[in-house]
């Protein structure tokens, strides 16, 4: 239990320090050349990222890693920035392509039936694929089941 419980408490400390540094800030307004672009290409943009970062990574150190970015980018960019973060969340997830990704991607890799190419061939159809419907799903499902606006930035996320 010790070793879960210091896993999420680091993740919980790096995206703290992320935020408390500015790092997060900073990362977001590093970003703002995208203004000129179409929000719905940011955003596939966004959730392509992190599909590909949780290849390498956990997903749980992604997602602390990278809610505190987003959360500033989406201000910074005009997204309802709780939209971006319900994205990346589940982009997370979108991890198919590598044995390390997942624990049950290391379980059906150890059968050895499956190879590393195997995987790596049918994962990238996989994120490519979860990566569009999610870029096609969110606006519609985020307005109806939050009631707000997905490409608007709400009042209180402007507040200091």
């Amino acid at each position: 239990p010790w070793d879960v419980t210091v896993l999420m408490g680091g993740g919980f400390a790096l995206a703290e320090a992320s935020k408390e540094s500015g790092l997060a800030r900073w990362l977001a307004e590093g970003l703002s050349g995208m203004r000129g672009f179409p929000l719905v290409a940011i955003l596939f943009c966004t959730v392509f990222l992190t599909s590909f970062v949780t290849e390498v990574n956990s997903n749980l150190a992604a997602t602390n890693l990278l809610l505190p970015i987003v959360a500033e980018m989406g201000v910074v960019l005009g997204f309802n920035p709780q939209a971006l973060m319900v994205c990346v969340t589940v982009a997370c997830s979108f991890a198919f392509m590598l044995p390390i990704a997942t624990p049950p991607n290391a379980i059906a890799f150890s059968t050895k039936v499956i190879t590393t190419r195997d995987m790596i061939t049918t994962g990238v159809f996989l994120n490519i694929a979860s990566c569009f419907l999610l870029t096609l799903w969110a606006p519609l499902a985020f307005s109806a089941v939050f009631g707000m606006p997905m490409f608007e930035v709400p009042e209180w996320a402007t507040q200091e």
